[in-house]
């Protein structure tokens, strides 16, 4: 389960720890300016046991406002994970995503990522800009409101497909019918055909513009999501 942690509720985590030394040597206010406002956050369930490194391991999705400028990115996943660390300062691996899009959010598509362990800082995102179109050498455009729809179908077909068949996979496996689990070829193929022409299907579209689309929004979104900041 996800609890989610609206706007309201995060404010209570800046009066929480905020004259603590510590944070503010790992975070100075200066690298914090310009940040988003009006965020959503959803902390799952922190992870614990000696299986996990460091002894506890939070995930944590973050959605931006729609009109996140590029230069908000970093100041934003700084001011998040210095929050974080406020509230658990016994957590020593935070893995944070940020979008501007609940639904791309879900389906894995990010403007930011944060990953900290021990002391060990990345940040990474960005919002497509103009230069990255020039410089990218592929027909691709900023994801538009009909773009994000269609990705976001395409993912939801998609994974109940996978899920699906993985269903299937283990009940012939429990019957002992290997040959039949053979006959279906690599346990998780991703099956693009099946999947662009049920969303075609399902939205009224040809495969080929669903194909663009939803090409176009991966393109976009993996450009900036292993930006190194």
């Amino acid at each position: 389960m996800m609890r989610v942690v609206g706007l309201a509720a995060f404010i209570c985590l800046l009066l929480l720890g905020c004259n603590d030394p510590k944070m503010d040597r790992l975070f100075p206010k200066a690298q914090l300016v310009g940040r988003a406002e009006n965020l959503t956050v959803e902390i799952d369930k922190p992870k614990t046991g000696k299986m996990v490194q460091g002894g506890m391991f939070i995930n944590v999705n973050v959605l931006l406002p729609p009109d996140v400028k590029n230069e908000q990115i970093r100041p934003t996943e700084l001011y998040v994970l210095k929050k974080l660390k406020e509230k658990y300062p016994e957590c020593e691996w935070f893995r944070i995503r940020f979008s501007d899009d609940s639904r791309m959010l879900e389906a894995g598509h990010c403007l930011g990522r944060v990953e900290y362990r021990e002391g060990k800082l990345e940040l990474y995102g960005g919002v497509i800009t103009e230069k990255d179109i020039n410089e990218s050498g592929d027909k691709i455009w900023p994801p538009t409101e009909a773009d994000k729809r269609i990705a976001y179908e395409f993912h939801t077909i998609n994974r109940l497909y996978e899920q699906n068949r993985s269903i299937k996979i283990r009940e012939l496996q429990s019957a002992g019918r290997w040959a039949e689990v053979s006959d279906l070829g690599p346990i998780d193929p991703v099956t693009d055909s099946v999947v662009f022409s049920q969303v075609a299907k399902n939205l009224g579209l040809t495969v080929e513009e669903v194909s663009k689309r939803v090409g176009n929004v991966y393109k976009c979104y993996m450009m900036t999501e292993f930006r190194k900041l």
